[in-house]
């Protein structure tokens, strides 16, 4: 996901965890390393910019992977109990550095509205059940020309994937052979229109090259 980037999250049912995550890229498609930061934020309010006297103000869960290559976000349900479903929010996720003796680093990674939709379910002694989803993401491993794929599609536990194709990618002295699950190039090489089970996991692929 080159940043910023927007994501719009429709009917929010408050009582409910919504999760998802971010993995930044550069706009050349490399992975945007986040080892580097501190700590991200993830913050829901009325309205973008300073708060309003009065107005709501939320901070949400947002956690940087032990990896550095994403960032896990939620809302929560104590966060639901603050938001009004006549009210579209905005939020903004952010990740913060601090400066050497200069200033500070703050990036926004992703920005997005937010619906919220009362638990109709609470009434009849069970609350609703948020379906966890999983993406697929395709990454350019040092390809020097080309286009990586994207995946948008979101998948649910033992769902199987078609492996897209990533002939257009070029790295010079190199010739891309197929897609692998490590970025060192291991493991089972993976054709486009391959099939894949996506088990309950995020999955990444990474072009396998050879030299030419």
């Amino acid at each position: 996901m080159p940043f910023p980037g927007e994501l719009n999250i429709n009917n929010y049912y408050k009582g409910d965890t919504h999760e998802f995550k971010i993995y930044p890229q550069k706009t050349d498609g490399s992975i945007f390393s986040l080892s580097d930061y501190s700590n991200a934020s993830f913050t829901i309010a009325e309205v973008r910019g300073a708060p309003l006297p009065g107005a709501v103000q939320i901070k949400a869960s947002a956690t940087i992977s032990t990896d550095g290559t994403h960032i896990v976000c939620a809302i929560t349900p104590e966060n639901g109990l603050d938001m009004d479903s006549g009210i579209t929010y905005v939020y903004d996720v952010q990740v913060y550095s601090p400066g050497s003796g200069t200033y500070d680093k703050i990036f926004t990674l992703l920005t997005g509205t937010i619906s919220v939709t009362d638990d109709i379910t609470q009434g009849i002694g069970s609350t609703s059940n948020y379906i966890q989803t999983y993406q697929v993401y395709y990454h350019n491993n040092g390809a020097t020309s080309g286009v990586t794929p994207i995946d948008s599609n979101e998948y649910v536990a033992n769902q199987n994937i078609v492996i897209q194709n990533g002939a257009d990618l070029a790295r010079i002295g190199y010739t891309f052979t197929g897609w692998t699950k490590f970025a060192s190039g291991t493991g089972t090489v993976y054709l486009a229109g391959d099939t894949h089970p996506l088990i309950a996991s995020d999955i990444n692929f990474y072009p396998k090259w050879a030299v030419a």
